[in-house]
């Protein structure tokens, strides 16, 4: 109990130290403000940043959600810009929320000893995730006019926001109802991309009815604020962190990639915000909005020269003329292959080593990406602000 409850102090502690550093971003012509709920006598609010283009059609939308340990934190924060931007930049329209910071009520109502924690974990986690809800059903009331797509909605988050949006995944596909009624019938997120994350079920197995969407995971294996593996919540179930959500969607044959990184710390939680965008822009390119189901684990060395993918055996033809195509469409064409992790010193999951089984492409067109690319589109990959990874990461996919 005492290391979970260090773990949640910790992330107040990182953020305060810089993760998430203070300052708030002007208002702009790019940006507009709504209030999307009101709870507990609090407006929660919305930033939404428009896309700056985009291809024929609606585009898709990435709701984000800031970090803090439930404890501090703020969706207009600065920092943040950069990484809204390069989704802008690529037809994608960016909404980043406030939510209701839990941890931060139940301290200010008294200390968090050991009894009372699983309680406050469990009701900071539902007041994040209704709170993301909401939020989502906000951007698909107003999708006509802002012209979104709703079946194109993802999520990313980090830290606590990492945890509010994969917990927010978790209940969509254990059709929790608290959470579903109040979506349109048969919503589901496009894909998820979470920076240091964990997923927190009270039975200490973790369960998805149905499976995830594409999942995208970053996470440093010497994280000391959100666990990277598992955690036991004693008297309250488990937190799994990105290594052991990785491990259990590849025994069920889910999609995902897991970027694990050596001796990296809670760092993980924004860093890749700044340096992953070749990995960012495959997964959506080719996962999300490419309709591939392919499990990927990229686990680098402390590395002089930035991240190393893994090698695969998987071949791909994309077929994409933006990072972001219009809905109307035929899919990309491809094939599949067992794929291999290779030269991997750190592999964690039970697979390593093993080929992974795949998954019959044409049952994942109809499931998630079915008539999301444009007829007759040019393969290109997309552009990255680090030149040399993204060249690495083509040759790796393709």
């Amino acid at each position: 109990m005492r290391r979970v409850l260090l773990l949640f102090a910790a992330l107040a502690a990182f953020a305060a130290a810089g993760a998430q550093p203070a300052g708030r971003a002007e208002h702009g012509p790019d940006r507009e403000t709504f209030v999307y709920a009101v709870r507990d006598g609090d407006s929660l609010r919305l930033d939404r940043y428009p896309a700056l283009s985009s291809a024929a059609g609606a585009r898709p939308c990435m709701i984000f959600l800031f970090g803090g340990g439930f404890l501090t934190g703020t969706r207009d924060n600065r920092r943040f810009l950069p990484y809204f931007r390069h989704f802008t930049a690529r037809g994608c329209d960016v909404v980043s929320i406030d939510y209701r910071l839990g941890m931060k009520r139940a301290l200010d109502a008294g200390p968090i000893d050991g009894e009372r924690f699983p309680g406050v974990l469990a009701s900071t986690l539902a007041m994040a995730t209704e709170d993301l809800r909401d939020a989502t059903a906000f951007v698909c009331r107003r999708a006509a006019e802002w012209g979104v797509d709703p079946q194109r909605i993802l999520t990313s988050g980090s830290s606590a926001g990492a945890m509010t949006v994969l917990m927010a995944e978790y209940a969509l596909c254990n059709g929790d109802s608290v959470f579903v009624r109040h979506l349109p019938e048969e919503f589901r997120y496009a894909g998820v991309i979470a920076y240091a994350g964990a997923v927190y079920d009270p039975s200490g197995e973790l369960r998805w009815a149905t499976p995830p969407a594409p999942l995208l995971l970053f996470h440093g294996d010497a994280d000391r604020n959100v666990p990277y593996d598992t955690v036991p919540v004693p008297g309250g179930g488990v937190l799994f962190g990105s290594a052991a959500v990785a491990r259990d969607l590849a025994q069920r044959g889910v999609p995902y990639w897991f970027v694990s990184e050596a001796g990296a710390d809670h760092s993980m939680a924004w860093r890749p915000m700044r340096e992953h965008f070749a990995e960012i822009d495959a997964f959506l390119d080719r996962f999300v909005f490419g309709g591939e189901r392919r499990r990927f684990e990229t686990r680098p060395p402390t590395p002089p020269n930035g991240p190393r993918p893994l090698r695969s055996t998987t071949t791909s033809t994309p077929t994409t003329d933006t990072m972001f195509p219009g809905k109307n469409g035929s899919r990309p064409k491809h094939s599949e292959k067992d794929t291999v992790n290779e030269n991997d010193p750190f592999d964690l999951s039970p697979m390593a080593g093993r080929r992974h089984r795949p998954v019959d492409s044409g049952t994942d067109a109809r499931r998630r990406g079915a008539g999301l690319l444009p007829r007759g589109a040019a393969a290109r990959f997309p552009r990255s602000p680090h030149p040399s990874r993204s060249k690495k990461l083509k040759d790796f996919l393709n």
